[in-house]
């Protein structure tokens, strides 16, 4: 999980982190949703082999933060090669089932499922993990943030 936040005049007009649904951390959320709820809850099915990410994202203007309008918000993965859009960018809804595995979701912010087609797994790295760096960005009018994993 990365975390940014955009400051203007001493005032905080975005603060996003973003946690990298890795196929590890996919595997320990798994596990540890079974410790919570005693049943396997399923989740990130749409990232099983594709690079997924789980998005909170917090402004004092409600409006600004709807990730999903490409006319507020640019979001682009980079790994080798060209940039990739999104194929899903999706508001995911049930804070309480979140709050139990993500610190930074709350009352005010807007937690986001966000997933590029691009391989999360790779048969000829070990473990099958892609070990690519990859970078996403988010940009608007007011701000660009780019974490690296």
């Amino acid at each position: 999980t990365h975390k940014a936040d955009v400051l203007s005049n001493f005032e905080v007009h975005y603060r996003i982190s973003t946690t990298y649904l890795s196929p590890e951390f996919r595997n320990a959320f798994s596990k540890r949703s079974t410790a919570l709820f005693q049943t396997a809850q399923s989740a990130w099915e749409e990232t099983t082999a594709k690079v997924g990410f789980f998005v909170s994202i917090f402004s004092p203007k409600d409006e600004v933060i709807e990730l999903e309008d490409q006319n507020l918000w640019t979001i682009r993965l980079h790994a080798q090669g060209e940039p990739l859009k999104p194929i899903i960018v999706k508001q995911v809804k049930d804070k309480e089932r979140w709050r139990a595995f993500f610190v930074n979701v709350t009352p005010w912010t807007k937690e986001y499922l966000i997933v590029f087609d691009y391989p999360s797994v790779n048969p000829n790295a070990p473990e099958l993990v892609n070990k690519t760096q990859i970078q996403i960005t988010f940009a608007n009018a007011d701000a660009q943030v780019t974490m690296t994993w």
